[in-house]
């Protein structure tokens, strides 16, 4: 894992390490003088004038997995909490490391198309509003430990060019990001600008992206930089510009779910909530059966199709539903800023959309397998 640090004050980072302590003896924390530091110029949050402070950048390994390590980092300015310690200790942080390759479960929080937004309306450039209340919420499934991994899957800070923004993203998920790992994968707006080898001929986009499978699955085609963002099923062809049916899409990589037996595939780019039934070819060649409790149960014991779900709910403008479209494959849409918790097992995986101003279940559903 690599951590990075900006402080200053002379004989600080060399006493670092001692200052920095770890709940594993496994654990070695190259840091001080095996670390490696720039000196570069900031700002004093009281004066606005510059001053000079140190960035270290460590690293530690040998993590143990499914582990808890937390650091107490004392300095004179610690950057991301500059207006609040101008000295003094800095927040204790507890990550908690993955679980390891092949574990029986995995807990995870999984969304798209956030966004950042200020706390106040100092800020005005291009703002997501849903994205404050989105991590909020997360912040509390991650406090209770029962998150084991985040992923972000595109259309991350909107940050448009503008690189002050990704400072205001970063800010914003500190409290997730530094607790769990967050994986990100990349979105039209990470790569919007024109001739950059987009499928889509549109002036917004310059690749697509979801779940990080371009690495994973042979892909159909020679480029693999074009992974996709956008859904293959949607409602939204009226409000988006997309097709309800992405047939290039379909064509190029719906065999490849099936070749590999996916039980759920997530998509962005769409700015709500939508789940499918297990589909392939715009067909449902399953449809998910409703138990007492509400919750719709697909049962994969012989494998048909994978779920479709579009998660771009977490702070992107919503992109409401038309109320003139109906297609039989299209379950459950909720136009809700949001984000969906996952717990997966080897027989079982339960999805669930949370709504992050009330933090209630608004979706529930179950992939089983025998």
């Amino acid at each position: 894992m690599r951590s990075d640090w900006a402080f200053g004050g002379a004989g600080v980072a060399d006493d670092l390490a001692e200052d920095l302590g770890l709940v594993e003896e496994d654990t070695l924390a190259l840091l001080s003088k095996k670390g490696e530091h720039v000196e570069r110029e900031g700002y004093d949050p009281h004066h606005g004038c510059p001053r000079q402070h140190r960035e270290l950048d460590s690293r530690l390994v040998n993590l143990k997995l499914e582990s808890s390590f937390y650091s107490l980092l004392d300095s004179i300015a610690i950057i991301v909490k500059a207006t609040i310690d101008l000295v003094g200790w800095s927040e204790n942080i507890t990550f908690k490391t993955p679980p390891f390759a092949g574990a029986n479960e995995l807990k995870f929080i999984a969304y798209g198309d956030m966004g950042k937004a200020p706390l106040d309306a100092s800020i005005e450039h291009f703002m997501q509003p849903g994205s404050v209340s989105v991590v909020k919420a997360m912040a509390d499934d991650v406090s209770s430990g029962l998150v084991d991994s985040i992923f972000h899957i595109g259309d991350i800070s909107y940050a448009t060019g503008f690189l002050v923004e990704w400072d205001y993203f970063l800010s914003l998920i500190s409290t997730l990001a530094s607790r769990v790992p967050y994986m990100t994968s990349i979105g039209n707006h990470e790569r919007n600008y024109m001739d950059s080898a987009s499928l889509y001929k549109t002036t917004d986009s310059g690749g697509e992206c979801g779940v990080p499978y371009e690495t994973y699955f042979p892909m159909p085609t020679p480029g693999k930089d074009r992974p996709w963002h956008r859904p293959m099923y949607t409602t939204n062809e009226r409000y988006t510009g997309l097709h309800n049916v992405d047939h290039k899409f379909i064509d190029a990589v719906e065999p490849l779910l099936l070749q590999n037996k996916v039980d759920l595939a997530l998509f962005g780019h769409v700015h709500n909530y939508e789940r499918t039934c297990a589909i392939y070819q715009k067909m449902c060649l399953s449809m998910p059966t409703k138990e007492g409790n509400g919750i719709d149960t697909y049962d994969n014991t012989n494998y048909s199709a994978p779920v479709h779900a579009i998660i771009g709910m977490a702070g992107f403008t919503l992109d409401e539903f038309p109320t003139d479209r109906n297609y039989n494959w299209s379950l459950s849409r909720i136009a809700q800023f949001g984000y969906i918790r996952a717990h997966a097992t080897r027989n079982e995986l339960k999805v669930e959309f949370v709504n992050a101003d009330t933090k209630e279940v608004g979706d529930s559903f179950r992939i089983i397998k025998n």
